[in-house]
């Protein structure tokens, strides 16, 4: 992350942070990749308790204040109040629409996404959303703490129905007249809704994030006058050199190459893999695919009900026989094959 910024953004957020400005174009440039980052992770946790894509992106970042929200937002919102219990001081605030609420909770209950819009939320709604964002979060603090490089752990969220001019929200941010980070995400779900989730948090505390991600340095001291060497050949300063050998792991320790390939295999957990079922083959002239038509039927190398190959990216890995799965087909793996084997039919 720090890559992103080149010097000449640094030194223009130090100088706008002396000017008294608020929030600089690199730290609002930083702020965004920080929630997009997170909000990733979040979005992945939401996907897995819905059953549904959903795509929380393009963050936003402005400057406001507690009664500029309260002049622009009359409506009820659901409010989900997250702290840091390790890693960080501060707290934010996610605002979702009651309606986007109703359609996730109709969702996680087994409902088709179509509830009652004018229905009010039950507790048991506010329980379901309460998990969701609790997982929700959870993933946030996980990558929070990849970026940042240290144990972050978040207290548990607290949800309420309120409207932000409500005494139980100015409570979380008491002086309105200070300055909040609005942070606004689009979030799809897929078929069903195209909306926004907000999130707040006092100025000083995204500050405190981009400063601790980017390294920001303090101002340099003024150096004080030289006096002017006197004339003749400078003195050559003596120079001492700290040279050390380079130690590397071995691998003759008992154990040494299985964490070696333990701390390796982590790199690529997220790497997807196409995987793919080959029936057979069969090898057809340019003008007898060009006779194909519908009724037409193709004969393959394997005979019926001989098992099939499973591929992983191009590679077979598996075989296995086909079933039916709720008018689904699916593949029942009844070997996997050795590394020899994968050799070999690689040739």
């Amino acid at each position: 992350m720090s890559d992103m910024l080149s010097q000449q953004d640094i030194d223009a957020m130090l100088a706008q942070t002396a000017a008294g400005q608020s929030l600089s174009g690199p730290e609002i440039d930083t702020l965004g990749e920080i929630g997009n980052i997170s909000m990733g992770s979040a979005a992945t946790a939401l996907n897995t308790i819905l059953g549904r894509k959903v795509r929380i992106t393009t963050p936003e970042v402005t400057l406001t204040t507690m009664q500029e929200l309260v002049d622009s937002h009359q409506m009820p919102y659901l409010i989900v109040n997250v702290g840091y219990s390790e890693g960080f001081s501060g707290h934010n605030l996610f605002i979702l629409k009651l309606d986007d609420v109703k359609i996730m909770t109709d969702i996680m209950m087994g409902g088709d996404g179509q509830p009652d819009l004018e229905a009010e939320l039950s507790e048991l709604h506010i329980s379901a959303i309460s998990e969701a964002m609790n997982q929700m979060m959870g993933g946030m603090s996980t990558s929070m703490a990849e970026m940042f490089n240290r144990m972050v752990n978040i207290t548990p969220p607290v949800t309420n129905v309120v409207r932000l001019s409500d005494e139980q929200l100015q409570a979380v941010f008491p002086d309105d007249g200070n300055e909040l980070v609005n942070i606004s995400f689009k979030m799809e779900i897929e078929g069903l809704l195209d909306s926004r989730i907000m999130q707040l948090m006092p100025l000083a505390f995204s500050k405190s994030l981009v400063g601790e991600l980017v390294g920001v340095p303090e101002p340099p001291a003024k150096k004080p006058e030289e006096k002017p060497a006197p004339a003749g050949p400078a003195p050559q300063p003596a120079q001492s050199v700290n040279a050390r050998p380079i130690s590397l792991p071995s691998f003759d320790e008992p154990g040494a190459s299985q964490a070696i390939v333990e701390n390796s295999i982590d790199l690529i957990l997220d790497v997807p893999l196409l995987i793919t079922v080959e029936l057979g083959q069969c090898r057809k002239t340019i003008k007898e695919i060009m006779d194909i038509n519908v009724g037409s039927v193709i004969a393959l190398d394997k005979l019926a009900g001989e098992p099939v190959d499973v591929v992983a990216n191009g590679k077979a890995v598996a075989k296995g026989e086909v079933i039916v799965v709720d008018e689904n087909f699916g593949i029942r793996i009844t070997e996997v094959l050795s590394a020899g084997k994968r050799i070999r039919l690689a040739r």
